[in-house]
């Protein structure tokens, strides 16, 4: 026992993570053989499919004019276009490298590159997976309510509800002067040597840029919010017309909060960038 645990804690967590994932996916490949997957995508109406791919790139566009929002807040000279290449390069690497590091890093340096503004690109990011967050978990938890599954215990609603609210609570902080003055005195005490104070310096630098979205011009925080509820209804849509596409016989509000849930649960960190669980969740 004493040797098994050694090996655990000198095992890269990253390893353990994606052995977990990998575990999984073997475990769904051997309860649902890859033949019938195989027969199931190419029995599947291309109608649906290309309607889909069609949504898609209105579900894009959606998400590249809120991330317009926020970069033109900080003052990122960046158009709907490039940011559109953007999300679709870092897509790309993001495939190959599993999780949203490999592609968040990828569109942090692409829209801090013309103008050098790194802590400014940072802040616009991080606010949009924030409220990205927060439409899919407020559209999750109403379409629960909604649909009121008698299968399943109201536990799951109302714990979605405290995600939600917690969520509403980490933007609030994110916004207040206080908690963001309270956290550099704690930073200050405690950034000792070179490496605190560049650490305590960069942080500063995202802090205050993160402040310019305390106050945006009302008609930019409507666009903000509006584009964010148009993304994910566009997303979950998607989802919805691959269903059809497959001859699954489910909602749109079911497949709703189903992907409110799955979000929820890659967010664990028990697999690698949510391996194993997205496809475990959705099955």
């Amino acid at each position: 026992m004493s040797v098994l645990r050694s090996v655990v804690s000198k095992t890269p967590l990253w390893l353990v993570k994606l052995s977990v994932g990998l575990g999984l996916l073997y475990y769904i490949f051997t309860i649902i053989p890859v033949a019938d997957i195989v027969d199931a995508t190419y029995s599947a109406d291309s109608v649906y499919i290309a309607l889909a791919f069609l949504v898609l790139i209105f579900e894009r566009l959606a998400a590249a004019g809120r991330m317009k929002v926020l970069s033109d807040q900080v003052g990122l000279s960046l158009s709907t276009y490039k940011i559109c290449e953007i999300g679709i390069v870092a897509t790309f690497y993001g495939t190959f490298i599993p999780g949203d590091l490999g592609g968040g890093v990828v569109r942090w340096y692409k829209m801090s590159q013309p103008t050098k503004r790194r802590a400014e690109a940072l802040a616009a990011i991080t606010f949009d997976r924030l409220i990205d967050t927060i439409t899919l978990v407020g559209l999750g938890v109403l379409f629960w309510f909604l649909d009121r599954p008698a299968t399943l215990t109201p536990l799951i609603g109302f714990s979605l509800l405290g995600i939600l609210l917690g969520l509403i609570g980490v933007y609030c902080l994110a916004l207040s002067r206080s908690a963001a003055s309270a956290l550099l005195r704690s930073m200050e005490r405690y950034a000792t040597g070179s490496i605190g104070t560049f650490l305590h310096s960069k942080f500063s630098k995202v802090l205050a840029a993160g402040a310019q979205f305390r106050q945006p011009p009302p008609d930019r925080m409507i666009a903000m919010w509006a584009l964010s509820f148009a993304r994910i209804v566009l997303a979950i849509g998607i989802k919805y017309l691959f269903a059809l596409a497959l001859g699954i016989n489910i909602s749109f509000m079911v497949i709703g909060w189903i992907s409110c849930l799955i979000t929820i649960a890659t967010m664990i960190p028990v697999s690698f960038s949510g391996l194993g669980i997205r496809e475990g969740g959705m099955i």
